[in-house]
């Protein structure tokens, strides 16, 4: 399943449990509204013309009619409820499907980048390729990538836009993760550029699903707020 159809099936799912939601809440209001609707009916002046007895029968047929209806909301409230728990573990499901497919991406920042617009994805595969092999991961070979491109940028920046490479077998990402630290040693010639050309850092990471990214911003947070010194992800966890 590819990453589009998760998203699109993500999307979809919280939509529906959006609406379920609403209607839970629309049903909890009418319930509020109906129980001060079926208080004790009392006579607020001595000229109305209704007797005792007719007040005392309508107040019978309120109360029924209360409860008929409060047993029926508490049906349908049960039955939204299973239903809301059958999206969450559908959403469960899905997470579990878009982790397993972002088990074989990783994410890599400060690659320099050209002003050529019209780069293909084997161009940028090849790009991956001779980083790869300059940290020391000869072994990854083409074949072990799926599909390589940029991540294009919502505003301007002076960065150069960072990359997502999938492979096609774990262990070629594992060998490249593996050699990950030695990116600090590459050097503008690694990449064609005059030895005096400006380098960003270059980094390479498991890259990580929008859920687990907020997770990780939430962590490093903490981390800052209680004086921890580290926070970092491996694979699908978030340490500190």
């Amino acid at each position: 399943m590819s990453d589009t159809n998760i998203k699109a099936i993500r999307k979809e799912n919280e939509a529906l449990k959006a609406k379920l939601e609403a209607v839970v809440k629309e049903m909890s209001s009418l319930k509020e509204k109906l129980d001060k609707q079926c208080q004790p009916l009392q006579s607020s002046s001595t000229e109305q013309a209704k007797s005792l007895q007719y007040l005392s029968d309508e107040y019978d047929d309120l109360k029924l009619f209360k409860s008929s209806t409060d047993k029926e909301i508490k049906r349908l409230d049960t039955k939204l409820t299973d239903i809301i728990l059958i999206f969450d573990k559908i959403s469960e499901q899905i997470d579990v499907i878009e982790q397993y497919s972002y088990n074989y991406n990783v994410k890599i920042i400060g690659i320099p980048q050209t002003q050529d617009r019209n780069k293909t994805a084997a161009d940028t595969a090849d790009i991956c390729i001779n980083l790869f092999h300059s940290i020391g991961a000869t072994n990854v070979i083409l074949q072990d990538i799926d599909i390589a491109h940029r991540i294009p940028t919502r505003g301007v920046s002076s960065k150069p836009n960072s990359m997502i490479c999938k492979f096609t077998r774990r262990l070629a990402k594992e060998a490249v993760i593996s050699e990950k630290k030695e990116t600090s040693k590459l050097t503008p010639a690694d990449f064609g550029l005059h030895r005096r050309a400006r380098l960003d850092h270059i980094g390479i990471f498991d890259h990580l699903t929008p859920k687990l990214q907020q997770l990780l911003y939430e962590a490093k947070r903490f981390k800052m707020e209680n004086n921890y010194q580290y926070c970092w992800s491996k694979s699908s966890a978030i340490n500190v």
